[in-house]
C-alpha cells in the first residue's frame, strides 16, 4: 500500500470519488488476505487484523453489518480508533463500557505509535457519528 497524494490524482487524471472507490475495493482484497480476529470482553471488544491497517476497517460498511450483530451488544455500538491498528468496541448500553473505552483510547492515543484520534464514533448504517464527550 502506498499513500496517494493529489498530485498523483492529477496525473492519473483520477477523482476523489474514482480513488475513495479504488482505495475501498483494494483494501477488501487486502481484507480477504489477512486474519480478521474480535476479542470481546462483557461489554468491550477489539478487532485485530495483523496489527497494520485496522483503523481502515471504518471505511467497510459491510463489514461493520456483518459485525455488529455478532456483538451482542444492547445497544450502539460505540468506536474508538486511537492508532491506526487498533479498534477498540463498546457496547453504547452501558455508560461503564464507555467509559472505560473513553479512557483506554486516550491512553492509547497518547502512549502509542501512529495516532488517529481519541475521539469516540458510533456506528449509525451506513457511517460514522462522533459521540460527544471529551477525548
Amino acid at each position: 500500500m502506498q499513500v496517494v497524494r493529489r498530485d498523483d490524482l492529477e496525473t492519473l487524471g483520477l477523482s476523489d470519488d474514482e480513488v475513495h472507490a479504488r482505495s475501498v475495493r483494494n483494501f477488501i482484497d487486502y481484507m480477504k488476505t489477512r486474519k480478521i480476529e474480535t476479542k470481546r470482553a462483557p461489554g468491550l471488544g477489539m478487532v485485530t487484523m495483523g496489527g497494520d491497517y485496522e483503523s481502515s476497517l471504518l471505511v467497510i460498511p459491510q463489514f461493520w453489518r456483518a459485525l455488529v450483530p455478532q456483538l451482542g451488544f444492547h445497544g450502539p455500538v460505540i468506536v474508538a480508533v486511537p492508532n491506526k491498528d487498533v479498534v477498540m468496541l463498546a457496547d453504547g448500553s452501558s455508560s461503564e463500557a464507555v467509559g472505560k473505552l473513553r479512557a483506554q483510547a486516550v491512553n492509547s492515543y497518547t502512549s502509542g505509535s501512529y495516532p488517529v484520534t481519541a475521539s469516540l464514533v458510533q456506528w449509525i448504517d451506513p457511517g460514522w457519528r462522533e459521540v460527544p464527550g471529551d477525548p
